[in-house]
């Protein structure tokens, strides 16, 4: 199951500025300067993924390390929502048997 961590695209464009990034496809991070629209500087963070591209984020270098190691991820969220719900139906199935 993909460890997807959820940031904020750099990319101005987008429907929205949110991406989400599968943290085992990541090999590098690091800090670059690109110019913004208002041709100010500004720091980004790039994360690259070998062949499947590389993304500029709003995030700081420390923000996105911290999620790339949280436990806590999106989908293994789900999978928490889904194994409670699994254990809430089981007790019900048992109370209906008294």
């Amino acid at each position: 199951m993909a460890k997807l961590i959820k940031l904020k695209n750099a990319f101005k464009g987008n429907v929205t500025d949110v991406i989400y990034v599968n943290a085992d496809k990541v090999y590098t991070i690091f800090e670059q300067l690109k110019t913004s629209d208002d041709n100010e500087l500004k720091t980004v963070t790039t994360l690259y993924c070998g062949n499947e591209g590389s993304w500029d984020v709003e995030n700081t270098l420390s923000e996105v390390i911290k999620r790339l190691n949280d436990n806590e991820t999106i989908q293994d969220g789900m999978n928490t929502h889904f194994n409670r719900a699994i254990k809430d139906s089981k007790k019900i199935d048992d109370l209906k048997k008294l």
